[in-house]
């Protein structure tokens, strides 16, 4: 045979070969659900979406709000609503339990926007960025968009569709795997790695707008606090996804004349010859009841829950350092525009928790440390406070009962004595506190 003949042979059996995998590739529109299957470890094909019941068995404890969730022994499923793929969830991560010396509850650690995206037979979790923006009308914002491609935190398998066509996922690996974008500890201790045989999802509940996940993590350590002999961390976090207003707040623009904590971007899309630096002040969104009257009650008023583990004699003094706040909103127009309460029992609202991302809160802290912290998350389209955490270390009472014993005791008979009485301590609180809540 000669060598023109045995090329040719060549050809035919290459175009064979070769055929399936260029029609494989040839373009086409989205797959319909379970036509398409993504590529797994190794280059192998992982099996396709099964039935909805063979997902979702009968040995499953459901339920329903901005995502339908399915507890199946340690596994979690979320079944996601077509209507939420796309909107802009913000992720919040703080500590609900803490092992000794590695940090405090109630400490807000992770703080994200993020979107689920359907991608054929994947479902992905992307994180949002709005630092640089442009209005979509205009030419450069496609600019903007190609040249911000939002991170992938995870990708996961749909595992069946749902009558409605709603993607099914296995999210345990979400709460009980090692990911950076959602780790409380491991960027901030001296860890070694993280134990998924030694981490388990203990909670999840579902509400209109959020859902939360309390998970159980833990670490092994070279340097365990308070207990060298240890080479273990473990915490629990908790973990609040709550859907960003459909409707963003009006924005209001930083002023330098007064000092704001604030929101900042980078809008490409005016008619400046430069980018912009545009800076929003971080605040609470109050609208008036009555928007005729000179003074009205908010729609919605701004709410601090006080911690149950806060000794009880000091109570009443948070409160009323929460509520001193009350004469500067009048001035603004809002009566009753700040309060605090204490924090419901779970038998008066079993599904209320402090570790919701819904709910601001004041939170006292077991610690040597003598100070107090006021931080706030915002929307960062607009600058939106959404929630603030307001924490006191048990030993800010030391710090306190030495500064007014050296700035007042000569002027204050109270004070030429001690312990302090408890009347005078609890002003001192209340001052602490109405500092804090000015930082949200």
């Amino acid at each position: 045979m000669s060598n023109r003949s045995l090329s040719a042979l060549a050809l035919a059996a290459l175009a064979v070969f070769a055929a399936p995998r260029l029609h494989a590739q040839r373009p086409g529109g989205p797959p319909a659900p379970g036509q398409e299957h993504g590529n797994g470890p190794r280059g192998q094909q992982p099996q396709g979406p099964k039935p909805y019941a063979e997902v979702v068995t009968d040995k499953a404890v459901s339920d329903t709000g901005v995502f339908m969730l399915h507890r199946i022994g340690d596994q979690l499923l979320f079944e996601i609503p077509r209507a939420q793929l796309g909107r802009p969830f913000l992720l919040v991560g703080d500590m609900a339990g803490a092992q000794n010396g590695t940090g405090y509850a109630g400490v807000v650690s992770v703080s994200r926007v993020v979107r689920w995206e359907r991608l054929g037979n994947r479902v992905l979790l992307r994180n949002v960025g709005y630092d640089i923006v442009a209005d979509s009308s205009t030419t450069v914002s496609r600019a903007v968009r190609v040249n911000n491609v939002e991170p992938i935190i995870m990708a996961f398998d749909v595992a069946a569709w749902s009558a409605d066509s709603n993607p099914v996922i296995d999210v345990s690996k979400l709460f009980t795997t090692d990911v950076p974008e959602l780790s409380v500890s491991g960027r901030e201790r001296r860890v070694r790695h993280f134990d998924p045989s030694r981490s388990l999802i203990e909670q999840a509940k579902v509400f209109p707008t959020n859902l939360n996940v309390k998970a159980i993590q833990t670490w092994s350590s070279d340097s365990v606090p308070q207990d060298r002999s240890l080479g273990t961390i473990t915490e629990v976090v908790q973990y609040s996804m709550v859907a960003l207003p459909g409707t963003p707040a009006p924005r209001r623009l930083c002023d330098s004349r007064v000092g704001f904590f604030s929101t900042e971007q980078i809008d490409d899309g005016t008619r400046e010859q430069r980018a912009a630096k545009r800076c929003y002040i971080d605040r609470w969104r109050l609208v008036p009841k009555d928007p005729n009257a000179a003074v009205s009650d908010p729609v919605k008023p701004i709410v601090f829950y006080i911690d149950p583990g806060t000794p009880a004699k000091w109570v009443p003094w948070l409160i009323r350092g929460v509520e001193d706040w009350q004469p500067a909103f009048r001035h603004a127009g809002f009566s009753n525009a700040i309060i605090a309460k204490p924090a419901p029992t779970h038998e008066q609202d079993p599904n209320f928790s402090m570790d919701d991302a819904r709910y601001s809160y004041v939170r006292w802290l077991p610690s040597t440390t003598e100070n107090a912290f006021g931080p706030h998350i915002s929307d960062p389209r607009t600058g939106e406070i959404l929630q603030s955490s307001i924490g006191y270390y048990h030993n800010v009472m030391n710090l306190l009962r030495d500064w007014y014993f050296v700035q007042a005791g000569p002027n204050d008979p109270r004070a030429q004595k001690l312990p302090m009485p408890d009347d005078l301590v609890g002003e001192c609180l209340a001052y602490v506190i109405a500092h804090e809540v000015g930082h949200t």
